[in-house]
């Protein structure tokens, strides 16, 4: 892959503080309807405001804003880990 540089590229780290203690002790069904609902309401987040999720990382995720192709994105995604 040639690396070319992206202006106007935003990165979007999202993680829910302290939702693996919260699901200590509760019903498996009532923590998975939750995060279902977090995970919905990203989603509807991302498809208002362009985002293109790269990866969902628990009760959280990383998306990236002003990439297009899936050449940019991964273009985004490494630059952003380094």
């Amino acid at each position: 892959m040639r690396a070319r540089q992206h202006e106007n590229v935003a990165v979007l780290f999202c993680n829910i503080d302290g939702f693996a203690a919260w699901c200590d002790g509760r019903d498996p069904d009532e923590a998975v309807a939750r995060i279902q609902k977090i995970m919905e309401a990203y989603e509807r987040f991302m498809d208002e405001h362009r985002l293109v999720k790269i990866k969902s990382l628990g009760p959280g995720l990383m998306a990236v804003w002003g990439c297009s192709g899936p050449s940019a994105i991964l273009f985004c995604t490494r630059r952003c880990a380094r």
